[in-house]
């Protein structure tokens, strides 16, 4: 897939059409000040947004900032839920990129943990 223009817009449209599908909506904050719950869609939906770009070929750096903003909110999740902190360690969540990417989030949970 080809990408014109400022790949931050690109990545922004993508996302914005991934999430008119069925599920639920975001309020229209930044992520630092939506609640847990919207939290945990909009990582979901980050999630869906990288893993699909991977599938379909994505240009590298609209898949990079998918990538960062899914990393900026599994840091908010991680540093405001115990649940979620669980839940990785558990192994029920996995990264975009997949198993491969694991040591990466093992360590940014590590970090946010110790602040």
């Amino acid at each position: 897939m080809f990408a014109f223009g400022d790949p931050a817009d690109t990545a922004k449209m993508y996302l914005d059409t991934m999430m008119r599908g069925p599920g639920p909506k975001l309020p229209d904050l930044h992520f630092e000040e939506m609640e847990e719950q919207d939290l945990r869609y909009a990582l979901a939906w980050l999630h869906a947004a990288a893993t699909r770009g991977y599938q379909e070929g994505l240009e590298q750096a609209v898949l990079d900032i998918l990538v960062e903003w899914f990393d900026e909110v599994f840091i908010a999740l991680t540093e405001l839920s115990e649940d979620f902190r669980a839940k990785w360690a558990a192994g029920t969540i996995t990264p975009p990129g997949g198993q491969s990417t694991r040591a990466k989030y093992a360590r940014l949970v590590k970090e946010a943990s110790e602040n």
